[in-house]
């Protein structure tokens, strides 16, 4: 689930920048911001962070990349298990007794601040954990999902069956996101976005009843 990258950063900058962090606001503070399309293009550093610590941090994670956040997880919590369309990059900064944890496999990844940036299988179900007693800080960066062409496109929308919006986003990343970040990995899927409606994406026709054959009674598929 976890592979190390061959980018890293210096210990002497993660030191800098986690004295930028405020600890009194622990939710997830967003770097960057889109160019164009959320998933696909590039994103830009916000203008607040340009020229900072931020900003050089990032610049060694040497790709085109997506949404770059600054994640706090507070000694004692642990996130609820799900998985993502796309896969992610991590940068520790900081943290003790800190795990990514393959819910798949049953395996635990312990957060190594070593200045390296990983990246991570999020078609696995996963969660993070915080066993130690003070804050975990990362730097986790979406990777860019890949424009497939497909040859037989069918167009699909993804809606709640149910009104609990919480429980109806858990189904989704619970199972459906793997499916499709699956998909998007073997050229299968693209246009991937999400709307006031629902997620919304092109698959191939083969594809269609994988998809179907995920849902449960709390999502369904609509053609378009």
């Amino acid at each position: 689930m976890i592979t190390k990258t061959l980018y890293s950063a210096s210990l002497k900058d993660i030191d800098s920048a986690i004295l930028e962090i405020d600890t009194e606001n622990i939710g997830k503070t967003v770097l960057n911001r889109p160019t164009d399309r959320y998933f696909y293009d590039p994103w830009t550093i916000k203008p607040e962070y340009k020229g900072t610590i931020w900003e050089k941090l990032l610049s060694t994670l040497e790709i085109p990349f997506g949404e770059a956040r600054i994640v706090t997880l507070p000694s004692k919590t642990n996130y609820v298990a799900h998985s993502d369309i796309d896969d992610r990059y991590h940068l520790n900064l900081s943290g003790v007794l800190c795990y990514l944890i393959d819910i798949d496999d049953n395996e635990m990844h312990i957060s190594v601040r070593d200045g390296r940036w990983y990246r991570m299988d999020t078609s696995r179900l996963h969660t993070a954990a915080n066993f130690g007693n003070r804050f975990r800080h990362e730097i986790v960066v979406r990777h860019l999902l890949p424009e497939n062409q497909i040859e037989i496109p069918v167009k699909i929308k993804i809606e709640s069956k149910i009104e609990d919006m919480d429980e109806a986003r858990f189904a989704f990343d619970y199972k459906l996101s793997s499916i499709l970040n699956i998909g998007c990995k073997k050229g299968l899927v693209t246009d991937f976005n999400l709307t006031d409606n629902g997620p919304v994406f092109k698959c191939e026709e083969s594809f269609v009843t994988e998809i179907q054959n995920t849902l449960d009674n709390k999502l369904q598929m609509v053609r378009l």
